[in-house]
C-alpha cells in the first residue's frame, strides 16, 4: 500500500472538511505522535518491555507502565499477580525470558474453571454477538453470502454464519494454509466452506460474490495490504458491507504493547520463540483506516471501541470495530 495517503498533508486535507471524522485537533495529535516513531523497538530487539518502562517515565506516556501490567494480568490469575508482575518489571529481564516466566505461571496456575461466575460467556461468543449486533442494525440489509477473511480455525466463522441464519453453502472462510497453530488438522470446516489463500494471488471467488465480509484482527498481519483490499473490493457486491476489528495504535509505545500481546501468545502459550521472523505488524488508528479504505471504495459507516465486558474501561491493546460499505 502506498503510505503517502497517510502522510501529514493528506491526513489534514482529508479531515479538514470531513464531518464523519474526529475534530481536527485529534488528527493533529496523532500526527504529532508520529514524530516519535523512531523510538520504536521491534520484536526482534528483545527489549520492548524495557523500552516501555523507560519511556513511561515521560509524562506523555505515564500510563503505559500500568497498561503493560494490565496486559500481563489478562493472562495470569494467581494470588498477588499484580505484585509479581510489578516486581518482575524491576528486573533486567529480556522479553523472551519474561514471556517464558509468564508461560510457566500460566501452565502451573489453577484456572478455577469450576468456579461459576456471573454471566460467563466465552471470548469468541462475545466476538460473534458484537458482530451480529452491528450487522443487525444496518437498515434494509439482508445477508445472502458471507465470507470471514482470515478465519483461523473457522470456529467463529461457523458461529457467525449460523447467527446470520445462513445455510452452510453460503458461509465461507478463507485463510493461508498454516498460521499461529491453525492448519488443515485444527480447522472446524464441517459447517463452512473453506478456501485457501495464496499470498498475492487472486482469491478463488467470482467478482461480486459476497454482500458481507468480516476481518477479525487480520489486516494488520497482511504484508500486501493493497492487493488484499483490492481483492476484497472485487469479490464484494455493490452496497455490500465490510466489518473489521483492529488495534487502535497511535504511537510507538502502543505499537510495542500490541507486539507484546502477540509475543505472549506465541512464546508463553505456543513456545515459538522465532515467530518474529515472519511477524507483520501494520497497525493503524481508526482515523487512518477510514482514509485507507476510502481509496478502495469502502465508505466509512460507523465504528466503536471493542469492549467485550461491561466492566472493561481501557484495554491495554486498544481495539475497535469499523463498518464500511462498498461504493462503486
Amino acid at each position: 500500500m502506498n503510505e503517502n495517503i497517510l502522510n501529514n498533508s493528506n491526513m489534514l486535507k482529508y479531515y479538514k472538511n470531513n464531518i464523519l471524522g474526529p475534530p481536527l485537533y485529534q488528527i493533529e495529535q496523532l500526527l504529532d505522535l508520529r514524530k516519535l516513531q523512531n523510538k520504536y523497538e521491534p520484536v526482534s530487539s528483545n527489549k520492548q518491555i524495557r523500552t516501555i518502562i523507560k519511556y513511561s517515565k515521560n509524562y506523555i506516556f505515564k500510563e503505559m507502565r500500568s497498561k503493560l501490567i494490565d496486559l500481563f494480568l489478562k493472562h495470569i490469575n494467581i494470588n498477588n499477580s499484580y505484585e509479581i508482575v510489578s516486581n518482575m518489571l524491576t528486573l533486567p529481564l529480556t522479553d523472551i525470558t519474561f514471556y517464558r516466566i509468564i508461560g510457566d505461571i500460566i501452565k502451573k496456575e489453577e484456572k478455577y474453571k469450576s468456579e461459576k461466575l456471573l454471566n460467563t460467556i466465552s471470548h469468541r461468543d462475545k466476538k460473534v454477538e458484537m458482530f451480529i449486533n452491528v450487522i443487525n442494525n444496518i437498515k434494509d440489509f439482508r445477508v445472502t453470502q458471507y465470507l470471514d477473511y482470515g478465519c483461523g480455525d473457522c470456529d467463529v466463522t461457523g458461529k457467525c454464519g449460523k447467527a446470520l441464519n445462513l445455510d452452510t453453502k453460503n458461509i465461507f472462510g478463507a485463510d493461508i494454509n498454516t498460521w499461529g497453530g491453525y492448519n488443515d488438522k485444527t480447522r472446524n470446516i464441517d459447517k463452512i466452506n473453506f478456501v485457501n489463500i495464496v499470498p498475492n494471488k487472486p482469491l478463488a471467488f467470482d467478482d461480486k460474490t459476497f454482500d458481507l465480509i468480516s476481518c477479525f484482527m487480520v489486516l494488520h498481519h497482511i504484508e500486501n495490504l493493497e492487493f488484499c483490499l483490492q481483492e476484497l473490493n472485487r469479490i464484494m457486491k455493490s452496497g455490500g458491507y465490510l466489518y473489521i476489528t483492529e488495534h487502535m495504535v497511535t504511537n510507538f509505545m502502543e505499537k510495542m504493547l500490541v507486539d507484546i500481546e502477540h509475543s505472549i501468545y506465541e512464546i508463553a502459550y505456543r513456545n515459538t520463540d522465532d515467530y518474529h521472523l515472519s511477524y507483520i505488524n501494520k497497525f493503524y488508528h481508526w482515523t487512518e483506516w477510514i482514509v485507507i479504505m476510502d481509496k478502495y471504495n469502502f465508505q466509512y459507516i460507523s465504528h466503536n471501541n471493542l469492549n467485550y465486558d461491561i466492566l472493561e474501561q481501557n484495554d491495554p491493546t486498544k481495539k475497535a470495530w469499523l463498518l464500511f460499505k462498498k461504493i462503486d
